[in-house]
This record gives structure tokens, C-alpha cells and sequence, in this order.
């Protein structure tokens, strides 16, 4: 890790303890350096990480103060799960945890059905802001755009939620397909199908379409049949049956599989077994 990067990290973490209060100058870039055993430069770029992570803001001639939210005396923030009871698919609670870990903030959990009971107009006055997950975005979606209205602190995990304007952390499906083709690769397999539930060859549009395409520009099939992948996608998607599973796999000499998410892949060896 860069020293600059380990320097904002414990600028970032004072801030959060609340070692520095709303509008507090921060110590110059000078005395910072100084400080910490660091060049001019390095204590600069700390920073400037701190503005673009919107902690501070800069005053010309005046220095670096701590940026003062809008709920910055409320320190808890909401997580919303749809499978807040079990940690098989993520363990977010425990990941964010260690993040607050060390400051005065405190994390509160909640599944999804209940969140979309709540009076939305009172969660500015009991949270800092929300880390939201989408069970269904389709239905959610009106939900995050009255947060948004109301100018409450959102990150959406998982999903990007359309033209809204709200920050979203999401997997890059692309990267992943090529990753576990590869990896099965290298423990010599050749012959790899795509599992999927979702028939995204209607449309080759998500994260599914995603995942397959990222596999797909990766495997190296000893045949010239491009639309092989595809066949063996639709025909093991159409399987309903342990049986016809097998069957097919034994038929195509199939010898691993990357399929569409974990459910999926728990399923499918469930069934196999």
C-alpha cells in the first residue's frame, strides 16, 4: 500500500472517531508531513483523497476543514439485506463492521420487507445514511428514488439502479466469467459448460449475459464450433431433472461448470450429489 494511501486511511479514520469535529481545520500539509514521517507531496495527495471522498473541503488561502453532513450527530447506519439471517451468500455485516471498526460509528442490520414498511420521512433523524440491497430493483426502485428526494446518504450494493444518481458497488460479471474459466482451465479442464437459470440469450443484457460473456471470451474449445458454449447454456438451463442433468453432461463429456451465481451452483450440486 502506498504511503499516501496508508496516510488517508488514518486521516480518514480520525475524522470518522470524531477527533476532528465538523469545520475543524485540519493541520496544514506541512505539519502533517511532519508528523508522520512523510514528504510534502505524500501528506498532499492524503488530502486530496480526503476531499474526493467528500470528508473535507478546501477554503483558498484558509486550509483543509472537516466537511459537516447533514446527519452528522446521528452515527448509525442502516444496511438493508434481503438474507440478513445468513452469511452463505456475503458476510456485508461483519466486512462494514470492520470498516467502522475503531470510531464511534455503529451499524444496524435489516431485511428488505421490513425496511419498505417504514416511514421513510423519519429514517433521516435515526440514520446517517443506508447501504441498500435490492431484493427485487424493479419494485425497489420507486423506494431509493424517495431516499434520493429527500437527500438521505445512499450507496446501492449489487444492482446499479438505472439513471438514478445514487452510488452503487457492483461486481464486475465480466471479470468473473473470464476468472473462473481460467482457474478451471488451469486445473486442466477443457470442455467447461455455463450453467444459468435466466435465459439471457433473449435479450444478452445483465449480469448473467455478463458472467457468460466473460467465460465465453476466455474458454479454448478444441473444436471450431462457437456456438457450442451457447448450446450447451440453453440445453443445461432446459435441464429439469437430476437425471437429465447428468445425462446431458455425461453425453457432452462436459467435465466443469461455471454457473450463474451461488444458488445455482448450490443447487445444481445438491442435485448432482
Amino acid at each position: 500500500m502506498a504511503k499516501y494511501e496508508i496516510l488517508f486511511k488514518q486521516l480518514r479514520l480520525a475524522i470518522l472517531r470524531g477527533e476532528y469535529a465538523p469545520n475543524d481545520r485540519l493541520p496544514s500539509e506541512n505539519a502533517i508531513a511532519i508528523k508522520h514521517g512523510v514528504s510534502r507531496i505524500t501528506s498532499k495527495r492524503a488530502l486530496n483523497e480526503l476531499a474526493a471522498a467528500d470528508l473535507v473541503y478546501r477554503v483558498r488561502g484558509g486550509g483543509t476543514f472537516v466537511k459537516p453532513h447533514k446527519s452528522i450527530t446521528q452515527r448509525q447506519i442502516l444496511l438493508v439485506l434481503p438474507f440478513p439471517e445468513t452469511t452463505s451468500f456475503g458476510d456485508y455485516p461483519s466486512g462494514i463492521q470492520g470498516t467502522l471498526a475503531g470510531t464511534t460509528w455503529q451499524l444496524k442490520l435489516m431485511a428488505n420487507e421490513r425496511f419498505i414498511q417504514l416511514n421513510l420521512d423519519k429514517l433521516a433523524s435515526q440514520y446517517a445514511g443506508i447501504i441498500y440491497y435490492p431484493q427485487n430493483l424493479a419494485t425497489e426502485l420507486p423506494i431509493l428514488m424517495r431516499l434520493y428526494a429527500q437527500k438521505m446518504p445512499l450507496v446501492v450494493l449489487d444492482k446499479q439502479p438505472a439513471a438514478l444518481a445514487v452510488p452503487s458497488v457492483t461486481s464486475d460479471n465480466v471479470a468473473g466469467g473470464k476468472i473462473a474459466c481460467e482457474h478451471l482451465q488451469n486445473r486442466g479442464h477443457h470442455r467447461i459448460a455455463f450453467l444459468p437459470e435466466t435465459p439471457f440469450w433473449q435479450t444478452f443484457t445483465g449480469t448473467v449475459s455478463d458472467r457468460f460473456l466473460g467465460y465465453f471470451n476466455h474458454l479454448k474449445l478444441a473444436t471450431s464450433d462457437a456456438a457450442l458454449p451457447l448450446r450447451w447454456a440453453q440445453a443445461l438451463q432446459a435441464c429439469t431433472t437430476a437425471v437429465q442433468l447428468k445425462a446431458y453432461i455425461q453425453a457432452q463429456r462436459i467435465t466443469a461448470i461455471i454457473a450463474e451465481n451461488d444458488v445455482v451452483a448450490l443447487r445444481a450440486s445438491q442435485r448432482l450429489q
